[in-house]
């Protein structure tokens, strides 16, 4: 399985990604994506290896909901590995589409990216 992804299809855009970090400054990333971006960022279940979100904003009027996991993975120590998904359609999910590439900017800055 691919650590670094992105797919974008007529019922999904998923980006997953691998980067240097323990899970504890992964949730903080993810908390500054999400007031960056204007987004009500719900912490749903949480575990001792991952924390699962529903990030939600309103795009052009139609409220959607971007779902988080940020996941310490045992088989790969030092690196969390961060999914995005949208389930909305292409022609809505736009702009949730823009807020996820930001995530990336934030989570791959300071050469946190892993390859």
């Amino acid at each position: 399985k691919k650590v670094n992804e992105q797919s974008s299809t007529a019922k999904i855009f998923f980006h997953r990604s691998r980067i240097k970090s323990d899970l504890k400054g992964a949730k903080a990333l993810v908390k500054d994506w999400a007031s960056n971006c204007d987004m009500d960022l719900r912490e749903i279940t949480v575990s001792a290896f991952n924390t699962y979100y529903h990030a939600v904003k309103k795009y052009d009027e139609k409220e959607l909901t971007i779902h988080v996991v940020a996941s310490d993975m045992s088989d790969d120590p030092g690196n969390i590995h961060i999914a995005f998904r949208c389930w909305d359609k292409p022609a809505v999910r736009h702009g949730a589409e823009e807020d996820i590439k930001k995530a990336e900017e934030l989570l791959w800055a300071e050469e946190r990216r892993v390859e």
